[in-house]
């Protein structure tokens, strides 16, 4: 059977340039992917996000925790560090001014930890990693105050052992700006043809080897981290405009079904940083797409599908409205669909 392959065109335009930050504290993001690499072996990857402008204290190693509820025997391995890239989202001249330098505007590094795990059949292994503390943000009780950090992953190997969870390809901690609409994708790709539901889901603290769910502000709920926020299921597209400023975090889970069943789900724990701007945003009516070409179905004014090796082509313009702002475009169309090139052009 062929896989068929959806994309979905978005894009976010920030601009951040010459504003100070405090100094925050610790995590402020984290996800957990894995990906079938032999019989019963798992690559396990733990991304994390450290905010700059604090100290996580994260080291060369993490301790990652393995449970389930098959009767198995639970466990903790070490992980080793495999990458740190810096994702401050800031201009390419500001990034030397960033709090992971000497600077003063709000930096982020992604820290990536890995490691082979071996994992009998069982339907539900969850793997755990956690750390003190989060971020401060507006919308946990009691506000302003920080938690231990913890995210979760499930991977069911009694039904789907040779599976690869979805990745992420946009980095989180976007900055928006208050009083305008915000659409943010994240970028997932699913490998194997299975089905995706996308939904909100808890914040998580407590001890790393025990998370508990941690509880909102009055006002903030698990489906409203953000007042009036919208999740597609299908797409994980997720909408809202804050009247209020300061960092928010939102959970989504992306779970996986093949054939009917749950063969596992990922987590991501982010902020979303709301800030007065004196720009606007792009339009999300932009990014249309238009002279479609080849063997591709337009199914939407922003979707394509398509089967494996098919050979199309497309146009997405999409517009700057504030003379001296410049947009950054950022695709995940060359994870989705290998040997995919993109050429960009501006007029």
């Amino acid at each position: 059977m062929k896989k068929i392959n959806q994309i979905i065109i978005f894009a976010i335009g920030i601009l951040l340039s010459n504003f100070q930050l405090s100094k925050a504290t610790h995590v402020a993001g984290a996800d957990i992917t894995y990906e079938n690499v032999g019989v019963d072996s798992f690559l396990v990857t733990v991304n994390i996000f450290e905010d700059c402008g604090g100290a996580a204290n994260l080291g060369q190693s993490i301790t990652v925790y393995f449970t389930n509820s098959c009767g198995l025997p639970d466990f903790n391995l070490l992980f080793n560090q495999t990458s740190v890239t810096e994702v401050s989202q800031l201009c390419p001249t500001e990034i030397v001014s960033s709090t992971c330098g000497n600077g003063t505007l709000p930096g982020v590094l992604h820290k990536t930890y890995q490691r082979v795990v071996v994992l009998e059949s069982c339907s539900s292994w969850e793997v755990i990693w956690g750390i003190a503390n989060r971020n401060a943000t507006v919308n946990l009780d009691p506000v302003g105050n920080t938690y231990f950090f913890s995210v979760t992953a499930l991977i069911n190997t009694a039904f789907a052992n040779n599976n690869i969870s979805p990745m992420f390809y946009t980095q989180p901690i976007p900055y928006v700006c208050a009083n305008q609409l915000t659409n943010y994708s994240f970028g997932v790709n699913e490998q194997d043809g299975d089905s995706l539901v996308y939904s909100f889901t808890d914040p998580l603290g407590g001890t790393t080897a025990a998370p508990v769910i941690l509880n909102y502000q009055p006002g903030y709920t698990v489906q409203q981290p953000i007042p009036g926020i919208t999740i597609d299921s299908n797409t994980g597209l997720i909408s809202f405009t804050s009247m209020v400023l300061g960092s928010f975090v939102v959970v989504i889970k992306v779970e996986e079904y093949r054939n009917g069943v749950l063969i596992g789900y990922v987590k991501r724990d982010m902020q979303f940083v709301v800030r007065s701007c004196t720009n606007n945003s792009p339009n999300i009516s932009d990014g249309e797409v238009s002279n479609l070409n080849g063997n591709a179905i337009q199914t939407g004014p922003y979707a394509i599908q398509l089967c494996d090796a098919n050979n199309f082509s497309f146009t997405a313009s999409f517009l700057e409205y504030d003379i001296g702002d410049m947009l950054e475009i950022i695709l995940n169309i060359s994870h989705v669909l290998t040997g995919a090139i993109t050429r960009l052009s501006r007029t």
